[in-house]
């Protein structure tokens, strides 16, 4: 493994441990605060990072389109964890977010006519399936169960499932978007924490206070995910994509690994059947579109 490949690895992992920390800082400042903190701090260090906001870097088209995905994807995906009424429900609807690998798969066929195996189908099936058992909360999924616990709280799955969307638009729609120019996230990361603070200030919350623990786990969030994005861009372009790819299709796990962990919420058999069913599936989606000619 060479050191952009490493680097990649290590994006996949930082973007691991985002869902336990967004669960947790949300808890104590509260949904629209804590995502509008985590992606404001994230903003500054890309454009520390990068000397700026990078918009010399990216189409005008892509700037709209792409922009207004991107912003939607992660304001659904940090409410969505936010809002949830537990930790558990939390790492629920984050698994229910996880189905844009193969609904990219399936944009990417009927959009961008790319071809695909037979595999496709069963991956798609295989990453439902893995949702659905997660949402029963029992060994032999029941419509009933799913149902009920989606009626609890149906803003927060509704999001999650619409985060999936937005991701799986922007996935497809960005390598045209871009015309082979930059990708540059930062001015992104900006409009996201924009649009979380007018959203703040709108709906008149509460005003919040940051204590020196909440402001270390805002600052490891924003840099898991400025991080991520960073380091994840150095393992496409100089390491080994194949490998990088299967490897991020293993996030839901190891996800869901640490934010059992570090939000001390115990899950059930169920729920790690499923979330291994979407893993899976997400990997057959791979195998089915992938191109064999590519590193």
């Amino acid at each position: 493994m060479n050191q952009a490949t490493f680097i990649g690895v290590l994006a996949i992992v930082l973007w691991s441990v985002v869902v336990g920390l967004i669960r947790s800082i949300t808890d104590q400042v509260g949904a629209t605060a804590g995502a509008a903190l985590i992606y404001s701090f994230a903003a500054v260090l890309l454009m520390i990072h990068g000397r700026g906001l990078g918009l010399r870097k990216i189409t005008p088209r892509y700037f709209i389109i792409g922009g207004t995905l991107f912003v939607s994807y992660e304001v659904c995906l940090a409410l969505a964890i936010g809002q949830s009424s537990s930790p558990t429900q939390a790492i629920e609807v984050s698994i229910l977010n996880y189905l844009w690998p193969p609904l990219t798969a399936v944009l990417a066929v009927f959009v961008l006519k790319k071809p695909a195996k037979w595999l496709l189908w069963p991956g798609l099936f295989c990453s439902l399936w893995g949702v659905y058992t997660v949402l029963s909360g029992t060994a032999a999924p029941d419509l009933s169960a799913v149902t009920e616990r989606i009626a609890s709280h149906p803003t927060v799955y509704l999001l999650a499932f619409l985060g999936a969307i937005f991701w799986s638009l922007y996935c497809v729609a960005t390598p045209t978007l871009t015309q082979g120019k930059s990708s540059s996230v930062t001015a992104f990361f900006a409009a996201t924490a924009i649009v979380l603070w007018t959203k703040y200030f709108l709906e008149d919350a509460p005003a919040f206070s940051v204590s020196l623990g909440v402001l270390i786990e805002i600052t490891c969030a924003s840099l898991a995910i400025g991080l991520g994005y960073a380091f994840w861009n150095i393992g496409l372009q100089r390491g080994n994509v194949t490998l990088l790819a299967g490897l991020s299709y293993f996030t839901p796990v190891l996800s869901s690994v640490f934010a059992s962990i570090y939000l001390s919420t115990q899950l059930n058999q169920s729920f790690w059947m499923g979330a291994l069913m979407v893993s899976f599936g997400s990997i057959l989606g791979w195998v089915a579109t992938r191109n064999p000619n590519r590193q």
